[in-house]
Parts: structure tokens; sequence; C-alpha cells
């Protein structure tokens, strides 16, 4: 019997000793849980069990962590979520940040005695000169939220959660470092759940809509659909994540990226609206952004109003192929210096390059060209050849050092014998006619040969503009005159694009339809479409009409080669035409609320073919009000 009672004895012992031990260790571990987490490491027999600790819980896959946001600021970031993952993924690569929002509808009496209470003492707050800056925002938030309660628009009593997940306790405790530094930074009131296994167990049942009859005063937040949207993450649309920004897709809100550097397809833009729809604007947008990823830009300001600016700004060279302009590439001069690779290809691309000047200047009926062509291709060699220029001996070509087109026209006036004139009857008296008015010296538009182009010192540039100034030039306009400075860009344009490509760099090239020249123009821009993806361009032509281009077989290689197309409000042929034409049926809806709705003003629905599917957004172009109440926004339309 003795015996029995020892052994209870002992026994009842060895329990309270085990309950003291028991309760000590309880104690120790809440104490070291404000410190440590519990575990450094995923057990290795978990399974697919879920491991509950004082700070943490494991699963197989991650140890993770809970901390709740109570409270916001004034300086929480738009896409606040998308934020912070970057934020603490740059600084611990080896976390994942995952964001619960868990909301109910929060109907509140705005004629409660409590309410009115509440907002009498934020009003004394903002107007309390002893009141801290911290508490004059927090009020003036606040009373914010009241006044959108007072609009009528749903406000939602929301809790927020967001768990740190980590393979090490060691990165996982960084991870909480930094969200906790990040929260504190953007002034967020938050709680981290530790300490207690029951409550955390609480919260992950909550994160399940499991209610927790231990939790009562759950810390939450007041959210209306705007500042929830607001705070979602930066949803990437379905095209590249870096390269040009294009602008913002309205459809996701999203950024929309076109990397054209990572592609080897054509980089040919077509932005189609009528005018006044924002085309310059949004073109503008694309190479700044263009310009900062360290693109190089060849720019075609028809106008002369629109991109000089942006040019002047960034430091580039304006060339001026204004009317009044006295500057000209002089072809007739060979400079074996810039031969790339054969002297013959040179000298006959130079050769050819003068015949075309002096017959665009001649203006001839199409009857007479072809024997215009004949008599000025037997003028140049024969000009050469008395000068002793050989085709096949860069040597001679200093001979052409002292040729301009001032001496070039006394050389044809002395060409032209009697016997030259019985050969070509007419013809040779009208060449001379017209061209004694651009390359005699004394006439009327001799200036226009006055001072050569030294393009060399142009090729360093970062930004080019060909400032062609009709405007300022109004109805005045010599159309062969402005053939030739086109053909002057085109030239200056072939070194610099090429210059730029030899050295690896890219180009943007913004081209303008006019209606000028326009067989010509449209020639000059379809050898950009179809030849310039091996040299690193991406080419923008901005127009007011498609039918400029289907009626005119110069742009055939346009129409044939645009792989991204930019459409803003057109009239109902145009759209008929590009609808059938890149099959945007599925689109008519969009391309309708384009001309009809007002919301959807100055923006245009992009059809991406170099990406795969052709993706679509619908990106705004957004035009300072000062410009679109300016005299020049609004030129006439083309159709």
């Amino acid at each position: 019997m003795a015996n029995a009672a020892e052994k209870m004895k002992r026994v009842a012992k060895r329990t309270r000793k085990k309950e003291r031990f028991i309760t000590l260790r309880m104690w120790f571990s809440t104490f070291i849980a404000f410190f440590y987490n519990d575990r450094g490491v995923i057990p290795p027999n978990i399974g697919n069990n879920i491991f509950i600790g004082n700070n943490i819980y494991t699963t197989r896959n991650s140890l993770n962590a809970l901390i709740i946001a109570k409270e916001f600021s004034v300086e929480t970031p738009i896409a606040f979520i998308s934020d912070l993952i970057n934020t603490v993924k740059g600084k611990v690569p080896n976390v994942t940040i995952d964001f619960t929002v868990k909301n109910k509808r929060h109907y509140v009496n705005l004629g409660s005695g409590d309410l009115k209470s509440r907002i009498s003492t934020w009003e004394q707050t903002l107007s309390n000169p002893v009141a801290t800056d911290y508490h004059k925002r927090r009020s003036a938030r606040l009373l914010y939220t009241v006044s959108i309660l007072r609009s009528g628009e749903s406000l939602y009593k929301s809790v927020l959660y967001i768990t740190v997940r980590a393979k090490l306790g060691t990165d996982l405790n960084k991870g909480i470092e930094q969200v906790t530094n990040y929260l504190t930074s953007i002034g967020c009131a938050h709680k981290i759940v530790k300490n207690d296994i029951r409550s955390h167990l609480d919260f992950v049942w909550l994160m399940s809509n499991r209610l927790s009859r231990k939790i009562k005063d759950l810390p939450h937040i007041m959210l209306s659909k705007q500042t929830m949207a607001e705070m979602m993450p930066m949803v990437q649309s379905a095209n590249d994540s870096t390269g040009t920004f294009l602008g913002i897709d309205r459809v996701v809100q999203s950024p929309y990226f076109v990397n054209f550097r990572g592609t080897a397809k054509a980089k040919n833009i077509y932005i189609v609206a009528t005018s006044g729809s924002g085309k310059t604007v949004l073109a503008q947008n694309w190479f700044m952004d263009m310009y900062a990823d360290n693109y190089n830009m060849c720019i075609m300001d028809i106008k002369g109003t629109e991109f000089v600016a942006f040019t002047k700004a960034t430091g580039g060279i304006v060339l001026s192929m204004k009317s009044n302009s006295t500057y000209y590439v002089n072809t007739f001069k060979m400079d074996k210096s810039e031969v790339k690779t054969d002297i013959k290809v040179y000298y006959d691309e130079r050769f050819n390059l003068s015949k075309r000047m002096m017959l665009i200047l001649c203006d001839l009926p199409d009857a007479l060209t072809s024997r215009a062509e004949s008599l000025l291709e037997e003028f140049l060699h024969s000009m050469y050849m008395q000068l002793g220029v050989l085709s096949d001996n860069d040597n001679t070509w200093e001979r052409t050092n002292a040729i301009n087109p001032y001496t070039v026209f006394i050389a044809l006036q002395s060409y032209i014998s009697p016997a030259v004139r019985m050969k070509y009857s007419d013809v040779a008296d009208r060449i001379l006619t017209r061209l004694s008015i651009y390359m005699s010296q004394n006439g009327s538009n001799s200036h226009m040969f006055r001072t050569p182009f030294e393009y060399k010192s142009i090729l360093e540039t970062k930004v080019l503009c060909f400032d062609f100034g009709l405007l300022d030039i109004g109805a005045n306009i010599d159309k062969a005159m402005f053939k030739v400075r086109a053909m002057f860009m085109d030239i200056l344009n072939d070194e610099f694009i090429a210059y730029k490509a030899s050295k690896g760099e890219w180009t943007g090239k913004v081209l303008e339809e006019s209606g000028i020249a326009d067989d010509y123009l449209l020639a000059l821009y379809a050898k950009d479409f179809m030849l310039r993806r091996s040299q690193n361009q991406v080419t923008i032509l901005l127009g007011n009409s498609v039918s400029a281009l289907v009626t005119n077989p110069n742009a055939k290689g346009i129409l044939e080669n645009i792989t991204i197309l930019a459409v803003g409000m057109l009239h109902r042929s145009s759209r008929d035409y590009l609808i059938n034409e890149f099959g945007l049926d599925k689109y008519e809806d969009k391309l309708d609320l384009l001309s009809t709705n007002p919301d959807y003003e100055n923006t245009f629905l992009l059809v991406n073919r170099m990406q795969k599917d052709a993706t679509v957004a619908m990106l705004k172009a957004f035009v300072p009000e000062s410009v679109i109440k300016g005299s020049l926004f609004k030129v006439v339309d083309v159709e």
C-alpha cells in the first residue's frame, strides 16, 4: 500500500514538473518569438501538412509570414502592390510577396452624432496650429473620405494581408524587414502577426473566408472602387514587357511596350487620322521615349511647326528645307572618302542623282522627259570627260572640287550647240530656260544653290530635323524646288541612317504625307518602308487619309509593309478600307467609338502585326489644352 502511494506521489510530482516546464517553455518561446522565427528551414517530412508556428506558418513550398496593413497615408503610390513587390524583390530576390484583400460593403449613417463629432474633431485638427503635420494630413484624408461618402460612391471595409514567402528563414527575415521598411516609408501602419499560435490560425482562417470568434476588432482600411483599382498591380498588356513605351492601353489600363530591337521583322508604323486628331502628339510621345532609350531621330517636318521645338530642346540639328534656304547637296562633286564599297557604284549613284535633280527642275511634260534625260546624260558624260574625271579612277575625282550648279549651267550652255538643238529640237531650249531660273547665278531662285551642305558634320547628332516650313510659305510653293529639297533630304537621310547603322545604333524616322509632290514623296517613303529594316530604322508615317495611299501606285510598297497600324478618327471610306484590308472586322465597334464617342477623342486603335496574333490596344494621345486651342492644331482634312 505504501509502495502504491509513493508511486502516485512520484507521478504527480513528474506531472507538476512537466506542466511547469511546458508553461516555462511557452513563455520562453513567446519571448524569443519577438526576435526570431521559430524555424529556419522547411521540415523534410512535412508532406502536404501545414505547420503553424509562433511567427510563421510552413508548407512544403515555403516559410510564410503574415503582415496586416492597418492604415494608409497620402504617400501611398499608384499601383502600390507592384511598387512594394518591385522594391522588395530588388533588395531580396529570394522572397515572394503575395496579397490577399477581403472586402465587405460598408454603410455609414452620415447623420449619426458619432460621425458628426468625429468630423468636428478632424476640422479642428486642421485649423489647430499646434497639431503635427501627420495629424493634419490624416484629418484631411479622413474628411476627404467623408466627401466620397456624401457623393454616393460605394465604400468597402477591407482587410489587406501581405504574405512574405521564402525557402530559408534568413531570406524570410530579410523580406519581412524590407516589407516593413517600405510600409513605414509610405506611412502605412501595419502589424506583423506573431507570438500567438491561436491568433495566427484565426488570421489564416479569415483569409480563407472563415469567421473567427476570437478576433472581433480586426484592423481594416476603407477603400472605394477607385482607390482599390489604383492599389492593384500594374498588369502588362499582351505584348513586350520592355522596349519603346507607346502609351497606356485604355482597355486594361496598362502600359504598352514594343521592343523593336528584339525582332527581325520590318518596323513600319502608319498613324492615320483626320487632322487635329492627335497624330503628331502621339508620335512625339513615342519618339521622346525612343530618344530616352538611346535611339537617334531623323524627322521630316512638313509644316515646320511640330518637331522643330523637340529637335532644339534635345540639342539636335534643324536643316532648313524652306524655299528661302541657300543650302544644297552638291551631287556634281565626287568625293572618294564617301565611297563605302565600290567606286563605280558610288560614281554612278552621284551621276544619276545629278541627272535626276536637273530633270526635276526642268519640270517637263511626260512626253518630253525621256528625250530630256538623254540630253542631260550625254551632257554630264561630256562634262566629266572634258575634266578628265573617270568613273573607275578615284584619283581623278579631285578635279570635281570646283564644280557647282552654277559652273554646270555655264558648261550646259556651251554644250547645247546648233547640232544639239537640231537633234533635240525644242527640248534643249526648254531645259536651258527652266534651269536658268535655278542654276544661273542671275536666276530668280538661284539662291537655293549658294551654300553646299557639309553633311559630314551632321552625322554625329542624335536628332536631325528637316524643316520644310510649308505653313510659312502658304500657297506660294515652287513644286520643283520642293521636290529637289525632298531629294536632298533623302540623300542626307541615307548618309545619316547608314552611318548610325555602321555603329550598331538604331534610328527612329518620322515622315509626313503631303499633297505637294505626293507621287514623288510616296516613292521615297516606300523605299524607307521596304529597305530600312536592315539598317536598324523604325519608320513612322503620319497620314490624314488612307485614300492618299490606296489610289497611288507609288504607295504599294508602303501598304504591303505596314507592321503596326494606329487608327484614329477617320472618314467612313478610309475606315471601310482598313477594316477590309487589315481584317479589323472584330474591332469595328472600337473604330466607331473613335468617331462617335467624345470620351475617345485623341484615342487610337493600335494593331500590332509585329507581335504574334496581331495584338491590339486602345492608346490615348494626351494633347495639352494649349495645343488643342492653338491655331496650328487643326489644319485641313484631306480625303
